[in-house]
């Protein structure tokens, strides 16, 4: 082969490929020069009519993909979702930004604008809307925890007081807490929730009602630490404590079976069964 066809060659395959002169848009199908459109395979027309820019990171998208906040601010979906959130009171789209919302109860998000018509329990310090509270003598509360000021010993199911985490003063906090749920059924449920409150007091523990038994509540302990929990010398003082005095030679088998033992969980069970003891 001839070296100059050789060299021709050569040079045709190092030529730069040139941009396509003419285009079809990819939803008209109408034929248009690339670079009058500021968008890939779309024509300018359907660039202007079906697009929409985002306001934020620049980009095109389809106009039915984006979203538009309260300031009219138009967003594409991804950052939509980082940077806005929905009242889930009055539905509008708000840049968190510019308007920080307040958390609901239910965990709904509530605009600055619509934190009017909630009000904060006094109990639980959860929001509510306002019509969702009861005004007391002594200030606004939740219906759950309505019947906590009332100076009712057992609470309504969805009763949630603000929790009291309870730390081993002897003991580096290490973040982890625990707590204790009890089903008590049958005798005078009332008679020994009052007895047990007035001994160790609504700041360790309350009681609730339960729908799954027919004649009793739930006991249930703020939260613990393991550490604070599993000191012996802690339960022993909560054992001595109740009213019911069996046989001193039985009693000092009890304690000393719970307390080495060191569960409270069980100490507590042993301390219901006395309060039921003392209705019989």
């Amino acid at each position: 082969m001839p070296r100059t066809a050789t060299r021709t060659r050569a040079r045709r395959a190092n030529l730069p490929q040139s941009e396509a002169l003419l285009n079809f848009c990819r939803h008209c199908e109408t034929i248009y020069e690339p670079a009058s459109s500021p968008i890939q395979d779309v024509c300018p027309n359907c660039a202007e009519t079906r697009y929409t820019r985002c306001d934020h990171c620049g980009t095109f998208r389809l106009t039915e993909e984006t979203l538009t906040t309260s300031e009219s601010c138009v967003l594409c979906r991804s950052c939509a979702d980082a940077r806005t959130y929905t009242c889930g009171h009055c539905g509008q789209l708000h840049e968190t930004e510019l308007h920080p919302p307040a958390i609901a109860h239910n965990g709904r998000e509530i605009c600055e604008e619509c934190l009017p018509n909630y009000s904060r329990c006094e109990c639980c310090g959860r929001l509510f809307r306002t019509s969702d509270t009861r005004e007391t003598e002594s200030g606004r509360y939740c219906w759950s925890c309505s019947s906590y000021d009332n100076g009712q010993s057992i609470q309504s199911y969805y009763f949630k007081p603000a929790p009291i985490f309870r730390d081993d003063p002897e003991s580096e906090p290490t973040g982890l807490y625990l707590g204790v749920e009890l089903e008590m059924d049958d005798g005078d449920a009332d008679a020994a929730a009052t007895r047990i409150s007035s001994m160790y007091g609504n700041d360790f523990l309350y009681f609730k009602h339960d729908g799954s038994l027919a004649d009793g509540c739930e006991l249930v302990t703020h939260p613990m630490s393991p550490e604070y929990m599993y000191v012996p010398k802690r339960i022993k003082k909560m054992l001595v404590t109740s009213p019911w005095q069996p046989p001193s030679s039985r009693k000092k088998r009890i304690l000393h079976r719970l307390v080495d033992g060191r569960n409270l969980k069980n100490a507590l069970i042993w301390i219901i069964s006395t309060q039921y003891n003392c209705n019989r």
